[in-house]
């Protein structure tokens, strides 16, 4: 197979394979030439996915290809070079009981393509052979724990994505309308993050979405609603990759179907953390002013030439309110973000959400909505709450464990019960509680373990 473009399918569906007992798949790949190596040195990196008779795919892991494999044929061994292997078909095999075939997506040194130079077009050609699968005895599959990071009172979002592309948000919709456009002005939509623990190498969001619901005809309540609809308007907290996060505008008027975030941004500040509070608020129908912790700040007018903006955001319109986090990339599907407040000034419907006052109980200014299928990845934290443990997953027959010393004499484990674990992307989560941890220094000395029972 020889591949053009970036990605590339080859599928039987009169000869699927089964996927139980899979100890192990690969392929072979041979580059005929290339005009620009990555800057690690090899030909970039493959995905590599299965797919069942529809064409639907599943991700699988993302591998580098060595630089011998310029004129050279070179095996890409699943199990060798995929470090998760054993968890990663685990995942495969809980979703496909058979595969028709495998995906290929090429990955030009970086994101979906990422030329370095891209004054400076360049051609990689290669092929692909004999994929293969190996049957046997699954790999063992580890326990390890991933984090352990302090419970802070308020609301807490973590990222969860079922096929890891980094895109579902876990989010809250308003019960009825909060449009600005019927003023009195300013109005003002904002909120306050009081924990992001979110590393350089990892992408996430928090996210204020205005969608005039009626009058875009939908109903329910609708995931991704600010894509579906014709018009919306969108401000993301996002973090960079490297560090900072970047607080930008969205807006798209006679667009259904269309990502906000995938237009260019009409206006952006930019800061080093992402604690403390961010606003947008609206001076007239039209200007706008951005403002984050400290001094940031910046003002603009909405790209409003036929006058749409008062037209179609109106109260009537069904314009409602939703805020919510979603990971950026697949790193950042096993983060989160907490949040102390959210409220709206201004008009006669303003409100104050304080997430910590709340102490675990919903404001019912907010229904519920979740893009995917995990409701729970959407925590009210009380003040009870001490620490989040997450562990990789699979972990069957596991359980999580806490001790107040590791001192010999002194250890003591005991199984943390108080909260039931619960599913965020590719690791386990629990809530540890101070009925947990039943000693005075619980708050800043705890040891935890994952552990069958023995």
């Amino acid at each position: 197979m020889n591949m053009f473009g970036h990605y590339a399918y080859p599928q039987d569906n009169n000869f699927q394979f089964k996927l139980t007992n899979v100890a192990d798949m690969g392929f072979w790949i041979y580059f005929t030439n290339t005009t620009l190596f990555a800057p690690n040195g090899t030909l970039g990196r493959i995905a590599f996915f299965l797919t069942d008779g529809g064409r639907n795919y599943e991700y699988f892991a993302e591998v580098n290809i060595p630089a011998s494999a310029l004129g050279n044929w070179v095996q890409i061994d699943m199990l060798t070079a995929d470090k998760n292997f054993a968890l990663d078909i685990a995942k495969m095999e809980a979703t496909y009981s058979a595969a028709a075939g495998f995906f290929f997506e090429y990955d030009d040194f970086g994101d979906f393509p990422a030329n370095p130079n891209p004054g400076s077009p360049y051609t990689n050609i290669f092929w692909i052979a004999n994929p293969y699968i190996v049957y046997g005895v699954n790999p063992p599959l580890p326990v390890k724990m991933e984090s352990i990071a302090p419970a802070t009172n308020g609301l807490t979002i973590w990222g969860a994505d079922g096929d890891l592309t980094g895109g579902y948000r876990q989010q809250i919709r308003s019960s009825q309308e909060y449009s600005w456009v019927n003023g009195p002005f300013p109005v003002s939509y904002n909120f306050t993050v009081n924990q992001w623990l979110i590393p350089p190498t990892a992408e996430n969001t928090a996210t204020i979405a205005l969608v005039p619901f009626v009058a875009d005809g939908l109903t329910g309540n609708p995931d991704g609603s600010e894509i579906a609809a014709t018009n919306s308007l969108q401000v993301v907290l996002g973090s960079q990759l490297g560090g900072g996060v970047a607080f930008s505008l969205f807006y798209k008027t006679n667009n259904p179907g269309t990502y906000p975030t995938t237009l260019p941004a009409v206006a952006t500040i930019t800061n080093k953390s992402a604690i403390g509070t961010w606003s947008l608020i609206f001076n007239s129908v039209t200007n706008v002013t951005l403002t984050g912790p400290g001094t940031l700040s910046t003002n603009f007018n909405l790209p409003d030439p036929y006058g749409a903006t008062a037209v179609d955001f109106t109260n009537g319109n069904g314009v409602y309110l939703f805020f919510g986090s979603s990971p950026g990339n697949i790193p950042g599907c096993n983060y989160f973000v907490s949040f102390s407040d959210f409220n709206v000034t201004g008009i006669t419907t303003a409100f104050d959400d304080n997430f910590v006052a709340d102490n675990g109980t919903p404001n019912p200014v907010w229904d519920t909505v979740v893009d995917g299928t995990a409701p729970q990845c959407l925590q009210y934290v009380t003040s009870s709450d001490l620490y989040w443990v997450s562990y990789a997953v699979p972990a069957t027959g596991y359980s999580l464990y806490v001790s107040p010393s590791l001192t010999p004499g002194s250890i003591a484990w005991t199984a943390v019960n108080s909260t039931v674990p619960f599913l965020a992307s590719t690791n386990w989560v629990q809530l540890v509680t101070d009925g947990d941890l039943p000693y005075a220094d619980e708050a800043t000395n705890a040891f935890f373990a994952i552990s069958a029972p023995q």
